[in-house]
């Protein structure tokens, strides 16, 4: 059996529900397909689970930037990103870390906005790269959809990533 298919019959015991709590004690057992795919070293299960911790505290870490292209701005369609100010001018409260694109794949790290914002080559790949992670979100959401029989046409959503995508890229 599968780790896949262990997680499904987990889930078919409870009427199509599971929870993280009963897939780990499934995987305690040696026997089980999902156990190797656990760490059982305490130690170093608690490090990485602080270094989850610490991804999420530094996306959390927000600034006040001026925006100074107000075209741009005022293009945003989500509600109250752009604070007005008066005078004309505007704040917008952006992430103060993002990925840093500047590091090979297989390491990670951020990188400050001011840092990427210095190179225009790197602030195009840095869009490029939650662009992208937009339109996987989109294709998850259409499988989800006709998962469950929904008619969600997601199509524009995705069309608009890609301009989107071709408008960072310069091409």
């Amino acid at each position: 059996m599968t780790w896949q298919e262990r997680i499904q019959q987990l889930a078919q015991k409870r009427r199509g529900r599971i929870t993280p709590r009963e897939v780990v004690d499934d995987a305690r057992d040696d026997a089980s397909p999902l156990h190797p795919l656990f760490e059982w070293n305490d130690g170093i299960a608690a490090d990485r689970y602080r270094e989850e911790q610490a991804r999420v505290l530094i996306g959390r870490v927000r600034i006040e930037i001026e925006v100074v292209d107000i075209g741009a701005a005022t293009s945003c369609s989500v509600p109250d990103v752009v604070r007005r100010l008066e005078g004309g001018a505007a704040m917008c409260s952006v992430p103060a870390l993002v990925r840093d694109m500047r590091v090979d794949s297989g390491d990670q790290g951020y990188a400050s906005i001011g840092s990427i914002r210095r190179s225009e080559a790197n602030a195009q790949k840095t869009m490029a790269y939650y662009l992208a992670q937009v339109d996987g979100m989109l294709v998850r959401c259409e499988r989800l959809a006709i998962g469950l029989g929904i008619d969600a046409d997601l199509v524009g959503a995705r069309q608009a990533v890609a301009r989107a995508l071709v408008a960072v890229s310069g091409e």
